[in-house]
């Protein structure tokens, strides 16, 4: 037997033992990792400059106070978090679990929940004083500054 049959041999029963053991499974594509994590990184760059930009500026709003897509509402304040926490999701599944996953996943989910529960709302048209745009961008700033966090840490390594 030469190298090359050896070198094949080993590659297939490390390919059979992590088959065997549920690693292969569960190893997710490195490129749909780096696309989500870049991904989660932009939206959490541009959910940070939807909130500092009209302080920054000093001025109102750059988009209307309540714009929407044919009758559906398309508040940013609530759309740019729940993107957010969808892409971090997926991030976490993608990572498998570890704590700070776990626990970036869960703030994810916590936005997410918030941003959806806060669009329904507003096409429901249920009245009163509306409140979801607020939580929705706490819990969303919250969450782009832990996606920056964990993204600047990554990168240390």
């Amino acid at each position: 037997m030469n190298e090359r049959h050896a070198a094949v041999l080993l590659r297939l029963a490390d390919r059979t033992y992590m088959s065997h053991c549920g690693l292969l499974s569960t190893m997710p594509s490195l490129r749909i990792l780096t696309a989500l994590r870049t991904l989660a990184i932009v939206l959490a760059i541009a959910l940070l400059a939807l909130v500092t930009a009209p302080i920054a500026l000093g001025g109102p709003q750059l988009y209307p106070a309540w714009p929407t897509v044919g009758p559906v509402p398309v508040s940013p304040e609530l759309v740019v978090p729940g993107l957010l926490g969808a892409v971090v999701i997926g991030t976490a599944f993608a990572e498998g679990r570890t704590v700070s996953s776990v626990a970036t996943g869960g703030l994810g989910a916590l936005t997410l929940a918030l941003s959806m529960v806060g669009l329904y709302v507003l096409f429901a048209g249920a009245g009163g004083p509306f409140f979801f745009g607020l939580f929705s961008l706490a819990a969303g700033v919250l969450l782009a500054v832990v996606v920056l966090v964990r993204g600047a840490i990554r990168q240390r390594d």
